[in-house]
């Protein structure tokens, strides 16, 4: 059982994932917030503490969440997420030893069901790597050559929420609510290293991991996310910005303004490179092959990754996934 690391559980208008998320920790986790923004409220076990936050927004849910969590490291998850427990251990384990450090995250993947197969899939082509140049400059500029989001990592309380809340004091929901990831990922290389551990880290529930329906991305543009992107970051870049302009102020001595500038426009222009737009498919075809040959097809696929799973991840993980399968299915 994991007694210095709190689970942050975000939950919103999913409560039958929320119930099956919680029953996985509960065995390997002694404490466990669950921040829900939902329509409606739900009924827990009186050992996790529920705080229910109707229309309240990711980054005000995790000050919340912060200010309740009693342990020195803490781990932010979604409610269709798994964190691997021995992974974590080996990250308290780092993060105790190395102070310097405020994150440590490993390796992300995805799983989806069909019919009695599962498959395991690694959640983005590129390595994961650490981060550990000695300056938010240095750490930003290995962050813009490449790296997965930082949301999900466990957090080193001291280091990410002393930065956090001088963050906050300059929040405007209305500017910067779509930019929830990028000013996590920010925040975390601002407040120290971060380290990569080449392990099983976090395994989500695919049937999720699509965040548009396929009518939309049937439908959904590149020309048109681009133009949109363009926009809202041209009005919101200087805004946030000056936000971590005086934050450098107030942490290190030597900043110009026009070198972080910079940085921040080389930064953003990655993202918009990076991110993975919606492309257009060719739907047509499918239409030709009748549902009955597609049902075969897909149950072919998920055996052959079935077969193969034991060789995707170590030793040590597998009776976690074990764990995670009997929870769900």
């Amino acid at each position: 059982m994991i007694e210095d690391c709190t689970i942050l559980l975000f939950t919103y208008n999913r409560h039958f994932l929320l119930k099956q998320n919680i029953k996985y920790y509960q065995f390997y986790f002694s404490k466990i917030i669950v921040l829900d923004s939902s329509d409606n409220s739900i009924t827990l076990d009186k050992k996790i503490k529920y705080e229910y936050l109707p229309q309240t927004t990711f980054l005000k849910k995790l000050s919340i969440g912060i200010k309740k969590c009693t342990t020195k490291y803490f781990l932010i998850v979604p409610d269709d997420d798994f964190t691997i427990p021995y992974s974590v251990k080996k990250a308290i384990k780092f993060l105790k030893k190395n102070k310097d450090f405020a994150t440590v995250s490993g390796n992300y993947y995805y799983f989806e069901k069909h019919l009695n197969l599962i498959k395991y899939k690694k959640i983005n082509t590129y390595k994961y790597k650490s981060i550990e140049d000695a300056s938010f400059y240095g750490r930003l500029a290995s962050l813009i050559q490449g790296h997965s989001q930082m949301v999900y990592c466990i957090f080193s309380k001291k280091l990410f929420s002393r930065n956090f809340f001088e963050f906050m004091k300059f929040y405007n929901e209305n500017k910067l609510l779509k930019l929830t990831e990028s000013i996590m990922t920010l925040l975390c290389i601002f407040s120290g290293k971060h380290k990569y551990i080449n392990t099983t880290w976090m395994i989500r529930d695919g049937k999720n991991y699509n965040p548009l329906p396929k009518k939309k991305l049937i439908n959904f543009r590149e020309e048109e996310a681009h133009i949109q992107s363009r926009i809202f970051f041209k009005k919101n870049f200087k805004f946030l910005l000056n936000i971590f302009y005086n934050l450098c102020k107030k942490n290190e001595n030597l900043v110009k303004k026009k070198k972080l500038d910079n940085m921040f426009k080389i930064y953003f222009h990655s993202i918009k490179n990076k991110s993975k737009l919606f492309k257009k498919r060719n739907y047509f075809s499918f239409l030709l092959i009748a549902p009955q040959f597609k049902i075969i097809l897909k149950y072919f696929f998920y055996f052959f990754f079935h077969i193969f799973r034991k060789e995707i991840f170590k030793n040590k993980d597998k009776s976690f996934i074990i764990s995670i399968e009997k929870t769900l299915f």
